[in-house]
């Protein structure tokens, strides 16, 4: 079980820690082995695993969005732009989807 300040932390769920100042932390456990993670219907927080290319599909056609730290404020992905690993995505689902984490593959 990894836990963060006391809150117990779950594979494929993305979390939202707030910082008044920047700061580290390590985190230790196993990786997760399936790469597959379900996107629900609506906004769902999506860290790749690897660099991949920007998810395409009927399902998550949209805008995608990342916190640009350096700029403080939200910024989309361009079009051709790959999504990063170590770095947080926000995706709209227009319904639920499985997507590959390792390769950004959209599995409708």
């Amino acid at each position: 079980m990894l836990t963060f300040f006391g809150q117990e932390l779950s594979t494929k769920t993305g979390y939202w820690v707030y910082s008044k100042n920047r700061f580290n932390f390590d985190m230790i456990g196993v990786l997760e082995s399936n790469p597959i993670r379900k996107l629900t219907f609506g906004w769902n927080l999506f860290g790749p695993l690897d660099r991949i290319a920007k998810p395409n599909g009927n399902a998550v056609s949209g805008t995608i969005w990342y916190w640009n730290e350096k700029e403080t404020k939200f910024q989309s992905v361009n079009s051709g732009d790959d999504l990063l690993p170590r770095r947080s995505y926000w995706i709209y689902a227009t319904n639920a989807v499985n997507i590959n984490c390792s390769t950004g593959e959209v599995l409708d």
